[in-house]
């Protein structure tokens, strides 16, 4: 029987079918140019391991793919998370390194001017012109201040204390603006420097007297201060801090700590013993985040330190008042 057209064109377009299509090519596709979506390949459980089989629209079939490769996508992702963390740490790094500049600079410091009293010896002792039969168990420390004003004669003191990483060179100039951002060696600074306010007697003879640090995120310079804010058991046992000159040396017993308004008159004002000196005592006092007990008394010399608190519109403030003073001799 003779084949129809219809009979010769079906069985010439299903002869050309391969196996590797995957499918078999059926009715509807030959006369109407329709394909099935195939029905997922199988493979050995090695192979299903390794691969999976995305459905390709346009090539019409499962096309295997590598795992740990990455979609178009999922690469952009990638690619957006990897230079957002480089961004944050370029733009982290000068930060960092400040930190680390700023620590080397008074770690050197301390090393190279300064000395532990109960490490020394009795000929160093002697040649610093130190009695240890009369020293107060809180004088500590000898401060080679003849070196330290070699390296920069704006220096008038150096500060610790107690229980808190605070040893600093002290220094003075003749405003309140250069050593906010300039260290000991004239350096620029993110942390600057521990200094008196320009106004105020470097001997610490006046009534009241400010020093100004900065709040370093690092507990660096007047960042510790903080610990008597945050830690309610911290001031029984670090209620001082000490402030050594050439000649003599300074106890204060802190006495209030909390915040005072950036604009609070007791920086702009120079106090003198008498009735506004005591109203200002009085007003700390009552805003003191602690009760200490401590004693103010008339003509009492007042060092007062301050620091940022994180907003600008209030500075953290610990004000202790002087209780006892060595006189080195030297």
């Amino acid at each position: 029987m003779r084949k129809n057209w219809f009979d010769e064109i079906l069985e010439n377009e299903m002869s050309e079918t391969s196996p590797q299509d995957g499918y078999e090519r059926d009715f509807d596709e030959i006369i109407y140019g329709k394909r099935k979506k195939p029905s997922p390949r199988r493979y050995d459980d090695e192979d299903e391991d390794d691969y999976d089989y995305p459905y390709d629209e346009d090539d019409g079939e499962y096309t295997p793919k590598e795992k740990g490769h990455f979609s178009k996508g999922q690469s952009f992702l990638l690619a957006s998370g990897v230079a957002l963390v480089l961004a944050a740490a370029f733009m982290a790094f000068p930060a960092v390194t400040g930190y680390v500049k700023d620590r080397s600079t008074y770690d050197d410091a301390r090393e190279s001017y300064t000395s532990s009293i109960p490490e020394m010896d009795a000929d160093n002792l002697r040649d610093l012109n130190i009695d240890v039969t009369s020293v107060p168990d809180w004088y500590d420390l000898a401060v080679d201040f003849d070196s330290l004003h070699g390296e920069n004669s704006e220096v008038i003191g150096w500060i610790t204390a107690d229980g808190l990483p605070i040893s600093y060179p002290l220094m003075q100039s003749k405003d309140n603006e250069y050593y906010l951002t300039h260290d000991l060696n004239f350096s620029e600074s993110n942390a600057g420097s521990i200094f008196l306010d320009s106004s105020a007697s470097p001997t610490f003879s006046d009534a009241w007297s400010i020093i100004y640090g900065h709040n370093m995120k690092d507990r660096s310079m007047f960042g510790s201060l903080k610990s008597y804010r945050d830690d309610e058991d911290f001031y029984g046992e670090n209620g001082y801090f000490t402030i050594y000159t050439r000649y003599t040396a300074y106890r204060y017993r802190i006495f209030a700590y909390g915040d005072l308004d950036a604009d609070d008159s007791l920086y702009s004002m120079k106090l003198s013993w008498g009735d506004e000196f005591n109203s200002v005592v009085k007003s700390i006092l009552h805003d003191s985040l602690r009760d200490t007990g401590v004693t103010v008394r008339e003509k009492s010399h007042i060092v007062t330190l301050s620091t940022c608190s994180g907003d600008e519109e209030t500075r953290f403030t610990v004000h202790g008042v002087l209780v006892d003073e060595y006189q080195s001799g030297s």
